[in-house]
């Protein structure tokens, strides 16, 4: 894993060389690798009706393209949770877990004087998780994914400070850009068993997937505060705080949880 950032960190400080002197696109796209830890809570009701808290590691790549008015991306993350619960005994729940989604959002205001834009338009985001726990019979493994289109808001302000090494003849100022994010649920669809823990409806198979059912509705909201730091080429550093809260419908496998996440992400700059 050190080897693998180290490699893009090299990436970050050679590529400038590429374009030095050269007058970049007004429309930049980026490829970026991505590293998220967080806090994490779930309660799925319907095969284990308790608060499970652990953590989450998760990997990823995202692609974003900023133009002038437009700007679109897509991301694609997998990890793993662990996730225990003191109830009389410990009871531990594993994942596997994947998120993926992007975003198509339209620039609608800007303030030149203080560097403030907004954007507005859609957000797509999506998890599956694969979750194993021993303890829970038939139910020791299990599939759910919850998938949201949301209304997409974002303000970012844009830092300019001029370097104060007057040795440095016309450097250019260093860019920083701070960024919040809010997603506001429009319809969310979710995959989840249909069966409660104590029901036994595999014939002594377990087959995580024979039981399931589509949903749809609940809440699901989320929210983002970016920190990017752009270094001479226009590749940059970004850290974001993300946090994520769904509820599922109201039902006997009512699915809760809630992130708490840290993500570092190494951005390239592709034009």
């Amino acid at each position: 894993m050190i080897r693998y950032f180290s490699f893009f960190f090299v990436l970050l400080g050679l590529q400038p060389a590429l374009g030095q002197g050269q007058e970049k696109p007004e429309r930049p796209e980026y490829l970026e690798v991505t590293a998220t830890a967080g806090l994490s809570s779930f309660r799925d009701v319907g095969v284990s009706p308790i608060l499970y808290n652990g953590f989450l590691f998760m990997g990823g790549i995202r692609y974003t393209y900023e133009g002038t008015r437009w700007q679109h991306s897509a991301e694609f993350d997998g990890g793993v949770g662990f996730y225990e619960v003191t109830r009389f005994a410990v009871y531990e729940s594993n994942t596997i877990n994947f998120a993926y989604g992007g975003y198509s959002r339209r620039k609608f205001w800007e303030a030149d004087n203080l560097n403030l834009r907004y954007h507005g338009g859609v957000r797509i985001h999506g998890f599956t998780n694969v979750r194993s726990n021993p303890s829970l019979l038939n139910a020791s493994s299990g599939v759910e994914s919850i998938n949201t289109l949301f209304l997409h808001n974002s303000l970012a302000w844009d830092l300019r400070f001029r370097k104060t090494d007057l040795s440095k003849a016309g450097a250019r100022p260093s860019r920083h850009e701070l960024a919040f994010e809010l997603n506001l649920p429009i319809i969310t669809a979710s995959w989840l068993p249909d069966y409660p823990y104590i029901t036994d409806f595999t014939d002594g198979e377990p087959n995580s997937t024979k039981s399931h059912e589509f949903y749809w509705g609940g809440l699901r909201l989320q929210s983002r505060l970016t920190y990017r730091y752009f270094l001479p080429n226009g590749n940059a550093l970004r850290f974001t705080y993300w946090w994520d809260y769904a509820r599922t419908p109201d039902g006997f496998n009512q699915l809760d949880f809630i992130n708490h996440a840290l993500q570092f992400g190494l951005v390239m700059r592709l034009n």
